[in-house]
């Protein structure tokens, strides 16, 4: 057998393997902090009532199994794999949609990779869930199992089906009128009366808007945002299937000139997907986000010297990752630097942006305002799930200031997990143990540098209360980066002057800091200092009128 032969025999099985291949390198290795922000926002538990809680509204088993598929994301590998499966079962779903009335050509299966690379690119939206994918998938399957039924058995399908996968079932309804209109166009009217009653009678609490268009397809509440763009695959599903039907279709899809056609519509809507769905200053965020939850804190300096984006969130990752390798003092103003906010960014109701200062405030010592910023974050993702990563936090949090029942709580649900069960069950062997607690390398440090008294929070102040911390422990050197580094940011000149001799005596420099060697010799020659990276933040916040009176 030839290698063309071989081809053209496997070509179905071998465009297969492909879409596997290119989805799995696809997510693990350009967008593996799609998959860390997704399993970061939900928790999915091994429990009875987690289970019929999502079947309380419709599309409860696509958004069950979609939860279900998402906590392997904690493995990005594993994660990458689920979604390249998922993509494969999507491409044959439709080569079989469309592939009916024709026989399968080249050109079908290209064509057939459409809705793939479309549903890539629709999942490109961070806050589009994987349920809306589990959904296509099984109405997709639905359809091609159950084509040949009468079309009386829709009455019961219909409904069941939307009740299973939610208003993705319009899909079938439209493949099926495609299919036979003169005997099916009825069912669409039968869905919209099925999606009313269930409004009218059980999902009264929901918008009518949710109901008619996915409560668990996104994550923000559909009746602020309608993203249009969910619905562009399953109408060009229907599109394909209406081609189909053409009677010429086999003779016409076996041109030449019709298959590069197909492989230009793929490729561009490849492009298109990369370019509209996947904003590159976003992602770059997402990466930072997912390398400090993992303590990857070189890799965050090493990103951040190709490219940083100019926002809060990045300085504070950023500065976060200096700091826990010691280059805080060094190297701050060689990065961007967002204000007095650079270092901890003020508190902000939403699922995102307190996340690295969450992080900053934990390793501090103040872990009081790093559980308060953990509860905010937990407590703002808009479709209410909760988030391993915050309670994790929360629940050592917890332990470090010995507060062990209410420690206990938030650890018996995380033991309702698949990849926080271990870390749980060890954690609570420490509960009320403390020589396990105080030996812990972490946990250990965190008790003996956080602060000993309670101290009311201002965060106008923050310099404050860093300074605080150093008194409190002179062991806590990251304290005192982030003290210097925040009078630095403030332009507090006076204090900074008064302070950086007592740094060289307290800390037992050999020599100051470089970072504070450029600051010194800024600050001596008012700001005109040629080369001088501080002095270049000194005229931005100049300029921006933000500068602290105390110089």
């Amino acid at each position: 057998m030839t290698i063309k032969s071989f081809i053209n025999r496997y070509s179905s099985l071998l465009m297969a393997l492909a879409v596997l291949v290119a989805l799995f390198l696809f997510w693990f290795v350009g967008y593996p902090q799609a998959l860390n922000y997704q399993e970061e926002n939900q928790l999915f538990l091994f429990s009875t009532d987690y289970f019929f809680s999502r079947f309380a509204v419709a599309g409860g088993l696509a958004d069950w199994i979609s939860e279900f598929i998402v906590q392997f994301y904690h493995l990005p590998w594993l994660g990458a794999l689920a979604l390249a499966l998922l993509g494969v079962a999507v491409q044959r779903l439709t080569l079989a949609v469309v592939s009916h009335h024709a026989s399968e050509t080249w050109t079908l299966l290209i064509l057939s990779l459409l809705p793939v690379v479309l549903l890539t690119g629709v999942m490109g939206n961070e806050n589009v869930l994987l349920s809306y994918e589990v959904a296509l998938v099984m109405t997709l399957a639905v359809f091609v199992g159950l084509r040949r039924i009468s079309w009386w058995g829709d009455i019961v399908i219909v409904p069941l089906l939307y009740w299973l996968a939610g208003p993705m079932t319009v899909l079938y309804v439209l493949l099926r009128i495609v299919g036979d209109w003169r005997n099916e166009w009825w069912t669409i009217l039968w869905l919209l009366a099925v999606e009313l009653m269930a409004y009218a009678f059980i999902l009264d609490e929901y918008p009518l808007k949710e109901v008619l268009l996915g409560i668990n397809y996104y994550r923000i509440p559909l009746v602020l945002d309608t993203p249009c763009t969910l619905w562009i695959v399953p109408a060009v599903v229907v599109l394909l299937a209406v081609l189909g039907k053409r009677n010429n279709l086999t003779d016409w899809l076996g041109r030449k000139w019709i298959a590069a056609c197909a492989c230009l519509i793929v490729a561009v809507a490849a492009v298109v997907s990369a370019k509209c769905w996947y904003p590159k200053d976003r992602y770059e965020l997402l990466m930072q986000d997912w390398l400090v939850r993992e303590g990857r804190w070189q890799d965050v300096i090493d990103r951040a010297e190709k490219y940083q984006v100019r926002t809060t969130f990045s300085s504070n990752a950023v500065n976060l990752a200096l700091a826990m390798t010691g280059q805080l003092a060094d190297r701050q103003f060689e990065f961007y630097q967002d204000g007095p906010s650079a270092l901890i960014m003020p508190s902000v109701r939403d699922n995102f942006s307190n996340l690295p200062s969450a992080e900053a405030f934990y390793h501090l010592g103040m872990i009081n305002s790093a559980k308060r910023y953990m509860y905010d974050i937990q407590e703002s993702i808009l479709n209410g799930r909760k988030s391993g990563r915050c309670m994790k936090r929360i629940a050592e949090c917890f332990i470090i200031n010995g507060q062990y029942k209410v420690a206990k709580k938030y650890l018996d649900v995380l033991k309702q997990t698949l990849f926080y069960r271990s870390w749980a069950e060890n954690a609570e062997r420490c509960l009320y143990d403390e020589v396990k607690i105080n030996a812990n390398p972490e946990w250990g440090y965190l008790r003996r540098v956080r602060y000993k008294k309670n101290y009311m929070y201002d965060y106008g102040q923050m310099d404050k209360l860093l300074g605080l911390l150093v008194v409190n422990n002179n062991d806590n050197k990251m304290a005192l980066d982030y003290y210097m580094a925040q009078l630095l940011l403030n332009v507090n000149i006076r204090d900074f002057m008064n302070y950086v001799g007592w740094v060289m005596q307290q800390r037992g420099y050999v020599q100051l800091p470089a970072g504070y060697q450029d600051a010194v010799r800024c600050i001596q020659s008012h700001g005109t200092a040629p080369g001088s990276v501080y002095a270049g933040y000194v005229k931005t916040r100049v300029m921006s009128n933000g500068v602290n009176d105390k110089q």
